[in-house]
């Protein structure tokens, strides 16, 4: 499975990592993970209180250095107008999208570059951590 993000905000460039065009882009995210959190588990009927979350692994690369100086930008971000954004996913097989996922508002939880050597290899990853905005989480759209 392969991952196409795009990030857009009316108050910033997009960013996007990935392409369902072009394969040679498709492996630079390697895990997306949607999780729907209840927020209160310890209650006998589902709350209204939900939130998504979502996380978005990749390689460092020199394809998306850009990209990730301005995810590194966003999650540092202190100006209350460029916090949320839109976040639209796209996973894809053999170049087919097989899942479309759209969260308006989400926001950097937390944003993590990891430069290691495993064995006699160098293998630098990142990590975003997103959370959607509260009250926005009737809007998510996936087809």
């Amino acid at each position: 499975m392969n991952y196409a993000i795009k990030i857009e905000s009316t108050e910033c460039d997009p960013i996007a990592i990935g392409d369902p065009e072009e394969t040679e882009n498709q492996n630079l995210i390697t895990s997306v993970d949607v999780f729907i959190d209840t927020i209160d588990d310890d209650v006998r009927q589902k709350a209204s209180g939900m939130l998504a979350r979502v996380t978005i692994k990749g390689n460092i690369d020199d394809k998306i250095q850009d990209q990730l100086i301005e995810l590194f930008n966003w999650s540092k971000e202190l100006s209350g107008d460029k916090w949320y954004r839109d976040l639209e996913i796209k996973a894809l097989d053999g170049g087919t999208v097989k899942r479309t996922y759209v969260f308006p508002k989400m926001f950097v939880v937390d944003y993590k570059e990891l430069y290691r050597v495993t064995g006699s290899q160098q293998v630098d990853t990142f990590e975003l951590y997103l959370t959607q905005k509260e009250n926005n989480f009737k809007s998510i759209k996936t087809y």
